[in-house]
This record gives C-alpha cells, sequence and structure tokens, in this order.
C-alpha cells in the first residue's frame, strides 16, 4: 500500500533577479543533498523501497510456504477409507500404543456407522518384563474418525494374555 506525501514547500528568495529555489522541508537540502537519514540509509546499501520490497518478499514466500505445508497435510491418507493408515494413526497418536504396547500381530479394523471404529489386536509388552510367562495384551479400542486427517481413540481394553 503507498502512501501519498505531502511536503511543505518554502520560497528562498536570492538577490534582485528573485531567483526561486523550491525544497522539500525534511526531505532535501537547498541543493538537493539528501537527508542524513536516507544517506545512512543508502549508505547501508538499502533503501527504504528495498527494505519494504524485501519484507513484502519474506511474507509472501511465508505464505506460500504455509499453504504448501498445508496442503501436503491436507492431501495424506484418507482415515475414512483407509484402514491401514487408520491403524498407523491410532498406533501413533495414542500414547498407550506409543508408550506401553510393541509389535502387534492379527491386526483387524472394523467400521460402524458415524465414523466409529473398532480395533483388535495380540500386542507385544513393551519392555517385556523377566521371568513372566505374560507377554503379551488382547487389545480392543473403539474410536472415532473425527476428520479426514484425525481419529481418536475412545475407549481401549488390555487383557493380559499369559501362556499358563
Amino acid at each position: 500500500m503507498r502512501t501519498r506525501r505531502t511536503y511543505s514547500r518554502r520560497r528562498v528568495m536570492a538577490g534582485a533577479d528573485e531567483t526561486r529555489k523550491i525544497a522539500l522541508t525534511g526531505r532535501r537540502d537547498l541543493d538537493g543533498a539528501n537527508s542524513p537519514a536516507e544517506q545512512s540509509a543508502r549508505c547501508s546499501g538499502w533503501s527504504q523501497r528495498g527494505v519494504r520490497l524485501m519484507k513484502a518478499r519474506q511474507v509472501f514466500i511465508a505464505g506460500l510456504l504455509a499453504c504448501a505445508a498445508f496442503s501436503s497435510a491436507a492431501s495424506g491418507p484418507d482415515l475414512t477409507q483407509d484402514d491401514a493408515a487408520l491403524i498407523r494413526h491410532i498406533k501413533a497418536t495414542n500414547e498407550v500404543f506409543a508408550k506401553v504396547l510393541g509389535p502387534c500381530t492379527a491386526d483387524t479394523l472394523s467400521r460402524g456407522k458415524a465414523g466409529k471404529f473398532t480395533y483388535s489386536g495380540t500386542c507385544q509388552i513393551n519392555p517385556l518384563p523377566d521371568n513372566s510367562d505374560c507377554g503379551s495384551y488382547k487389545v480392543t479400542a473403539t474410536g472415532t474418525v473425527d476428520t479426514k486427517t484425525w481419529a481418536t481413540v475412545r475407549d481401549l481394553r488390555l487383557a493380559l494374555q499369559c501362556s499358563a
């Protein structure tokens, strides 16, 4: 956005022929030299216009990067359709799956109405306790697919599986 600047003008009378010089007060001297602030900006290699253009470019580039990140996240797997992606998502985002349970076998997923799902599988205990005949849990998790990119486990049941 460009702002319009107005400068006060003053006349300088010089001799009988009344030669007029017009100077922009606060902007230039009578000789047309730049103000000290303008000179220091030019000496540093940046004019005020150049600094504004640089900032505008930075904002534009940051906006493009944000749009690209959002579009790539939004274009990820659709949890409402892809069962394998839903299983990966709940194992990665649920704390019990991430911290307590190890690798799982016999993963099954069934879907219900209104975005509800039920996961079942047998998962090893992580870390495996020493001298124990119980090394895994039968896991049953129910939850909802909230959006195309997010699902929440609402109920998690663990049944200890022992060899005896």
